[in-house]
């Protein structure tokens, strides 16, 4: 940052964003995020936890987001997030970074990684590299049943 005028609040978030740990997911953190969580968004998570691979993200101690990748049959994953307001709004960078490094890696060992899409989230994933997917172009058509009528699927060749 030199010749640049750094604000405190960047410094602020600099430092902290530099003190996000990952630890390996488990289902249980789903309600440190989701403390309203149903037992559908936790049988996702047990789901989740057992068939893919998955990190939490902390902040001192405060469970602030979750992502990860859930194989739904050999070669095929469905990339899921759950994030706190505070790592959305304070830190979107951050976010946006270390999911598409965890992505990269991890899904470079699939065929294809698909991602239910609400719209605020669609201009996001297009930049993870995502784009959408017709029916028929599907490998896996199972991954349209989980759509709610506002949402759509997105993929992710490799």
């Amino acid at each position: 940052m030199t010749g640049q005028k750094v604000s405190a609040l960047q410094v602020l978030r600099h430092n902290q964003a530099s003190s996000i740990k990952l630890i390996p997911f488990r289902a249980a953190h789903i309600f440190e995020i989701v403390p309203d969580a149903d037992d559908e968004t936790y049988k996702m998570a047990w789901r989740a936890q057992e068939s893919g691979v998955g990190y939490t993200a902390y902040l001192h101690g405060l469970a602030i987001g979750c992502a990860g990748l859930s194989i739904q049959r050999p070669g095929i994953g469905e990339a899921w997030t759950y994030f706190t307001p505070l790592l959305r709004r304070v830190y979107p960078l951050t976010m946006h970074r270390l999911v598409k490094t965890l992505l990269d890696k991890h899904a470079a060992k699939l065929d294809e990684v698909y991602a239910a899409c609400k719209p605020e989230n669609e201009k996001w994933l297009m930049a993870l590299g995502f784009k959408y997917v017709p029916r028929e172009a599907c490998k896996y058509p199972e991954a349209f049943s989980k759509l709610t009528p506002d949402m759509k699927l997105m993929v992710r060749a490799q």
